[in-house]
């Protein structure tokens, strides 16, 4: 484990102590606001108002204005007292919980002044919110501590706010959605650093992908519509985390979790096929402890925390059954290449060798073919000379007509296991230096080893991922005498993300490239090694500072924030090591290419129509993408920058206006090499001359990324909260939010050229690349071409005459003048409370974002759909000199609108949460059109649409329901001291065994997310047959049926199928007609379940011990069924789905879907 540096920490706070006063936003306090009167209602002006923390013992002094009104701004959360003196009146103190992004209420009413002592109040944290049109929610620390949470990931407790839709797609880019925008729109902050990674707009995450730290949260605010001018950064939600600190009492907890096989439920699937459960060893712990040094003074606090686990998973594996490996081994020897036949040798060894092999059983559709069958066994007979000596598939008389019925492969569930760990240390230091001056910093390391990919074939696939990470933040509050306050904060962060395999030299040993079938055909040869090595090492810089004066009945604030990053990237090794692509069973069975019959039959080019079907449209080819990268890291700067001014005013009591303008910048990023390679001018404009010169067509060596970027995010905001009756609210708001472009931008452009130039080919043999007539040597040949004679001015037709089987190297470009995706959001709210306990919320949220990025994969394309013709010089693409070329352009829109639904009770003893939101959220391309909402790399059945079917016209076919769009959403939280000895034993028996029993739960229920029908074997063939990189949609067949998976039962979901093959027809030559997300996958619920015993020990230490229930019905909720409809098993479910964040990671491969049982043990004091 490394050490904490004390050079980074000494550097730090020269640096903080040096740095000159900026002006920004800030998420990590709170405001205390209220109105003094007499007992007649009129308001008491000059009165002494004492705001006093009754942790740390500090004190801030104000006086109500002439109307009666006080306010203390950018207040730390905590308990605190306000006191109320004035001449003729009975002093009154009230005491007060602040939370974080919220204004506290403490209104007084003086009685005349007696002879008694003064009035005490206690007051809990309203549940009205009467001062601000903010759409916020703000979760306590009982909430975040005493909720079930797996992994205890601190993002998981803000998926319990309103309007909040968890991702339980399967290995997507963020955790949840809030009001239909983005994951990777949400910004999350601690303690005022912003704590998101540049390169994918994610929260910052250990090495189990999970966002340890939950022993040390105080409070949390989910800010869905932030109309104060304070907020910006990214268009959707700010998730505000504040930590804990030191106090004048000492203080401590320790907690250890653990959960085994066991414990657990086995999985559907796995019962389903007779696999045992997995095995699994789960601990994780959490001890924390502060107090005083100097009481009133000076405070220390330290919270340590790991996870260490072996991870159970649970995958569906499929290797080729010994017949058709017998029939390829036997073809593949009779074209007498003797490295491709030792390739092949390697291939069998590896699938044969896996483990659960053995046991693998023929359940798969179709005997686990694909269609091609037909030309295998075509071939097979003719090489026997008429004997009928074929018969792979099922026996069907037009795809197998020899009356056999021969497997192609078989299945099993793989349950290898992977081991992974992570664990962090936080420090703070919080110091009064006077009432006028508090400061604190907290510093934090962690460090942990990722389990990045466990293989289903053999271990030596696996990936991983070294991760550490430290940071620091610095916070000082300064008050002006009355009414005036700033608080600075200064924070640093540094991480490092490097994945590859722990061997990579035994994992090229074993098999030098990655296999995989394009339709999932076979398990994949090398995992996802095409991937590695790949990551990034981040340091990140953060100054803000906010201002806040009151003049009588406005409040005035500003600020200003400055955010930098540098970036080593080192993603240049993905694809250096080749992916070979057999389109089908057919194309690895020939080895490369079926000659006979290399597009089917009935399909242009068609190549003979022997007796069979009349038209069997399939590519029966490989492909191959392979790059050749010629550094291994490239560094990289960028910054965020942006200033806001804003207006709180109370025209009435009962009224209170925001009206705030913030505006932003965010920079053009920089690479320190000058390493960006940029097209002379917007693709469509470029020439498409093979006789121009590459160094023409590209400009090396540039600093910038994007030309002319948007430079300046004006943002106008307005909020109001009208209290229309004492307990009801009226509250709403509009304004404009502006979101970053990904740092992943920086990838491709720096890829362009000669820098790591991207080569797909085709028509070559499927062999390793030290033979000659592989699709990797061709890659290899073009790129050698390639690299010798662009200086020279080299130029397509050149290069071809030099090499003639060069193919044009892939690009990636930019629209001239790109935009920055801006949300325009409003609301309209209701709140009500019922006595002081109770309260109901009706809100209406809608949103509508413009300049979305779309990456358009096909703008290259051609000769298929609405494509235009193909170039006469190479036949399959638009302008001969590029192959793939990706164009990012900003025209995506989107729409949500929603009703959400929230109901509140507390008691003395926990609070219960219900929140019911009905939505639509419409877009062209979701997750800001980058990332995926869910993703096939990381565990997904089907991954998102991010490329337009249509180049030309990409809202055609796109515009659609969101990702993330669900009808209905509930989500339901509870904390409840059961009241035993009250209402059961009606106040008998001893209270060490009837008191001190809590449950606490949580439930998500919510409809199915929209699926799209994709016929992938027809992309991928276009992709070297037409330069068409982008999905092809499925073709919704002349009065095909159009189900819905919501109804999927867990009796028989492999045979209660949602969509049948013969609902769909190929898209021979045209678009599919079917819309994205024309189609809706399974419903999701889950209720996890706490039970939990408290045991006094002595007079301040208690002992906590009980279980916790993950899934607590063990209710199988099913993945989306397979919507690629020339995969054999299309329409069918193979796995089922848990939340994004579990205890045993996130995206990791684990299955947590079952039942989990966990049980807890925690000492505090």
């Amino acid at each position: 484990m490394k050490k904490w540096s004390v050079a980074f920490v000494l550097s730090f706070l020269c640096l903080a102590i040096s740095l000159p006063v900026l002006h920004s936003q800030t998420t990590t306090t709170g405001s205390v606001v209220g109105v003094v009167t007499d007992q007649n209602g009129a308001v008491v002006p000059n009165a002494a108002i004492t705001l006093k923390d009754l942790g740390r013992g500090s004190s801030q002094d104000t006086t109500t204005n002439k109307d009666g009104f006080y306010r203390f701004d950018l207040v730390l959360p905590g308990n605190y007292s306000v006191t109320v003196v004035m001449a003729g009146f009975q002093s009154q103190t009230r005491q007060l919980s602040v939370v974080v992004s919220q204004v506290s209420g403490g209104d007084f009413s003086l009685k005349l002044a007696r002879a008694t002592a003064a009035i005490e109040i206690t007051a809990q944290t309203p549940l009205l919110q009467t001062d601000t049109g903010n759409v916020t929610t703000s979760l306590n620390e009982s909430q975040a501590q005493n909720i079930p949470n797996p992994g205890n990931d601190i993002t998981y407790i803000a998926q319990i706010a309103p309007g909040a839709t968890m991702n339980t797609g399967g290995g997507g880019y963020g955790n949840f959605s809030v009001n239909g925008l983005s994951p990777v729109s949400n910004l999350f902050t601690l303690n005022g650093m912003v704590d998101n990674d540049p390169f994918l707009n994610l929260n910052n995450s250990g090495a189990t992908n999970q966002m340890l730290g939950q022993n040390e949260i105080q409070e949390v605010s989910v800010v869905a519509n932030g109309y104060s001018a304070e907020y910006g950064g990214l268009s959707g939600a700010n998730i505000n985390y504040v930590t804990k600190g030191g106090t004048n009492d000492f203080h401590g907890r320790a907690t250890w979790f653990w959960n085994g096989r066991a414990l657990n439920a086995n999985s559907w699937f796995n019962n389903a096929t007779g696999t045992p459960r997995s095995f699994v060893n789960a601990n994780q712990y959490g001890g924390e402890i502060g107090g005083p040094v100097v009481k009133n003074k000076l405070f220390f606090y330290f919270d340590a925390e790991g996870l260490y686990l072996l991870i159970p998973t649970s995958a569906l594996a499929i290797v080729p059954s010994s017949q058709f490996e017998s029939a390829v081994t036997a073809n593949i020897a009779s074209l007498g290449d003797t490295a491709q036949e030792a390739f092949y040798k390697t291939i069998f060894k590896l699938y044969n060798a896996a483990p659960g092999a053995s046991h693998a059983v023929n359940n798969l559709p179709d005997d686990g073919c694909d269609g091609s069958e037909y030309f295998i066994n075509q071939n097979i007979d003719t090489e026997s000379e008429g004997e009928s000596t074929g018969g792979f598939g099922a026996h069907d008389a037009t795809l197998n007509p020899f009356g056999a019925d021969v497997p192609c492969a078989l299945s099993f569930r793989s349950t290898a296991g992977n081991k992974t760990h992570d664990n962090i240390q936080a420090g703070r230091v919080d110091w009064n230096i006077t009432n006028n001056d508090r400061l604190f910093v907290r510093v934090q390391h962690e460090l942990g080893l990722q389990a990045t990919f466990t293989d289903p074939i053999n271990a030596v696939f696996n990936a991983q991922s070294v991760q550490p990470e430290k940071q620091a933040q610095l916070q000082e509050v300064h008050t002006f005498g009355s009414g005036a306050v700033n608080q600075l904060v200064i924070a640093s962060q540094w991480y490092s993300a490097i994945f590859n395999n722990a061997s990579p030299s035994a994992t090229l040993s074993a098999f030098p490239t990655t296999l995989q079938m394009a339709s999932g055909q076979l398990s994949n040869l090398g995992g996802i090694d095409l991937n590695w090595p790949e990551g990034r090492n981040v340091t990140q810089f953060q100054a803000s500072d906010d201002f806040s004066k009151e003049f009588g009945s406005h409040t005035l604030k500003f600020g200003y924030t400055y955010l930098r990053y540098w970036v080593t990237n080192a993603d240049y090794g993905i694809l250096e090591n080749g992916w070979e692509i057999p389109i089908t069973l057919d194309g690895l069975y020939s080895g490369s290419v079926d000659p006979s019959y290399p597009y089917g039959i009935g399909c242009p080019p068609s190549y003979g129509t022997p007796p069979g079907p009349a038209a069997l449209c399939m590519p029966n080819f490989a492909e191959a993408y392979q790059t050749f990268p010629q550094f291994s890291e490239a560094r990289f700067a960028l910054y965020h920058t942006g200033g806001y001014i804003e207006d709180d005013w109370k025209p009435t009591r009962k009224l209170t206006l925001t009206l705030g303008f913030r505006l932003d910048h965010a920079s053009n990023p920089i690479c320190f090499t000058n390493c960006f390679v940029l097209a002379s001018t917007e693709f469509p404009s470029l020439s498409a001359s093979p006789d121009t010169a590459y160094n023409t067509l590209l400009n090396v060596g540039q600093r910038r990324l994007l030309p002319d970027l948007t430079a300046f995010e004006p943002q106008p905001r307005l909020g109001f909260a009208w209290q229309v009756m004492r307990n009801t609210v009226v509250r709403g708001g509009v304004g404009l939010f502006y979101d970053n472009y990904p740092g992943l931008a920086l990838d491709g452009t720096s890829e362009n050229g000669t820098n790591d130039p991207l080569f797909v080919v085709a028509f070559s043999e499927i062999a390793p690349a030290s033979d000659s007539n592989s699709l990797l040597a061709t890659a290899a040949a073009a790129n050698a071409t390639f690299q010798s004679m662009f200086k020279s001015g080299g130029t397509y037709d050149t290069m071809s005459a030099a090499n003639p089987f060069f193919v044009g190297p892939s690009l990636t470009v930019s629209v001239n003048s790109p935009k920055v995706m801006q949300v325009q959001k409003w609301s309209l709210q209701v709140e009500h409370q019922f006595g002081t306990n109770t309260s109901f919320d009706l809100q209406y949220v809608g949103n509508h974002g413009i300049h979305i990025l779309f990456q358009n994969p096909g703008i290259n394309g051609c000769g298929f759909g609405t494509l235009p013709d193909c170039n006469e010089t190479t036949k399959n693409s638009v302008n001969p000199n590029f192959g793939e070329v990706i164009y990012n352009q900003n025209g995506g829109v989107s729409s949500y609108n929603g009703l959400t639904a929230s109901f509140t009770h507390r008691y003395g003893s926990g609070q219960v949460q219900v929140n019911y939101t009905y939505s639509h959220a419409l877009d062209d391309v979701s997750n800001s059109g980058i990332l995926p909402y869910a993703s096939t790399g990381f565990g997904a059945t089907n991954g998102s649409i991010l490329n337009p079917e249509d180049p030309a016209n990409p809202a055609k076919y796109n515009y659609a329901s969101s990702d993330d769009d669900v009808r209905h959403t509930l989500n339901l939280n509870y904390v409840w001291e059961l009241p035993i000895k009250r209402f059961i034993t009606f106040g008998h028996g001893p209270d060490r065994l009837l008191k001190g029993w809590t449950v606490e739960g949580a439930m998500f229920l919510r409809s199915g997310f929209p699926l799209t029908a994709t016929d992938l074997a027809t992309s991928t063939g276009l992709n070297s047959s037409s330069s068409y990189y982008a999905t092809v949609f499925g073709n919704h067949g002349t009065g095909g049926t159009s189900v819905n998976c919501a109804s999927l039962h867990a009796d028989e979901p492999n045979t209660d199928i949602c969509f049948k093959a013969s609902d769909f027809t190929t898209s021979s030559g045209t678009w599919g007609n079917v819309q994205r997300n024309s189609f809706r996958g399974p419903a999701y619920w889950d209720t996890d379940f706490a039970l939990m015993k408290r045991v006094q020990i002595w007079e301040r230490a208690e002992l906590n011990f009980g279980v916790q229930f993950f899934n607590v019905f063990n209710h199988p909720n099913f993945d989306s069924p397979i919507m690629n409809t020339s995969d054999p098993k299309f329409g069918l479910t193979e796995r089922t789905v848990s939340p994004p964040t579990t205890m045993y990671g996130s995206v990791l491969g684990a299955d947590a879907s079952p039942r989990l049982v966990q049980l807890k043990l925690q000492v505090a004091f």
